[in-house]
């Protein structure tokens, strides 16, 4: 087994792989969380911590001696790292006693993301000196309410998916071998579009990975993805997943779309709500937002729920 970082400074981590053994850890790592975070889903790990400058890891003794012990470990940049634990389960001491082995080999202080409300009251209760910082607001919104669209609060809406489905005529594909290079297109159009310029314009390298590495696992039921073609062209994507260990929820990853066809990301959206769940999906993780206009798009939706994701840091 290799070291955390391919020397013999820190023993006892193994890399991260997109293979059956380690989706089946994370599986079980987000199915004991309380609450479904955005950050908690089957795809984050291996499209999100594992790419670009990011490498994860995970504790070699992982579920060893019957005991639930799993604490992954992320390294960002190779020259001067700076380490950070996501979502550990695991008995406090042996999550500090990581914290303190990644201390002095960390740019910046080591600390312990993506965690629930519970979550943070638990570690917060048995370790001192630490507190937590609120990172996101997550959205959760009603798939079966969106997938009906009734009443007067969603007329609006109602009248702009009539306009695409009538003057767009959209086709849609689902996401496969033979059509994802159409997915990547529709990103790396919309990264230069002036719309685009508004918002975080860094997530579409993000959205490109994605569907590198899930381009031929959708299978609609615990992946989502379709392409949105109009005259045959690619001009929006949407992708979605079921979440691991809670029964009827799911997250949201990413819908984009060309903004000089109006409505057609709303279309986009409201479609990938509707086939989420046919397959039994109630809640979905519509992540959280970075700016008033992306707060405001999503709310639009009327979403029924906010989550509160934190981090935990060293006082």
């Amino acid at each position: 087994m290799s070291s955390l970082f391919e020397t013999q400074e820190l023993k006892g981590f193994i890399r991260v792989t997109h293979t059956a053994r380690f989706e089946s850890i994370f599986q079980l790592l987000y199915s004991m969380q309380s609450d479904v975070l955005y950050a908690h889903s089957r795809i984050y790990p291996f499209a999100y911590l594992n790419v670009g400058r990011l490498k994860l890891f995970v504790n070699e003794d992982v579920n060893s001696h019957d005991t639930v012990k799993i604490i992954p470990v992320v390294k960002k940049f190779d020259s001067t790292p700076t380490f950070f634990l996501h979502a550990p389960v695991a008995e406090v001491e042996d999550i500090l006693r990581v914290v303190d082995q990644l201390t002095p080999l960390s740019k910046q202080p080591v600390k312990i993301c993506d965690v629930t409300t519970s979550y943070a009251e638990w570690f917060l209760s048995q370790a001192k000196g630490w507190h937590k910082v609120k990172t996101s607001d997550d959205i959760i919104q009603d798939a079966k309410v969106l997938s009906e669209i009734k009443g007067r609060t969603y007329s609006s809406l109602r009248n702009t998916l009539k306009h695409v489905r009538e003057d767009l005529k959209p086709e849609i594909r689902v996401l496969s071998p033979d059509n994802y290079k159409d997915a990547i297109k529709v990103f790396e159009d919309w990264k230069e579009s002036e719309h685009a310029k508004k918002f975080f314009r860094l997530t579409i390298g993000r959205d490109v990975r994605l569907i590198e590495t899930f381009y031929d696992k959708i299978d609609c039921e615990n992946y989502f993805a379709y392409i949105y073609y109009v005259e045959g062209k690619p001009c929006a994507c949407s992708f979605g997943t079921s979440a691991i260990g809670r029964i009827g929820w799911g997250q949201d990853i990413t819908c984009k779309a060309d903004t000089t066809k109006r409505g057609l990301a709303d279309f986009a959206f409201i479609h990938l709500m509707q086939e989420m769940h046919k397959k039994g999906i109630q809640f979905v993780n519509d992540s959280g937002y970075y700016s008033p206009g992306v707060r405001k798009n999503k709310e639009k939706f009327a979403p029924v729920l906010l989550i509160q994701m934190f981090d935990l840091v060293k006082n």
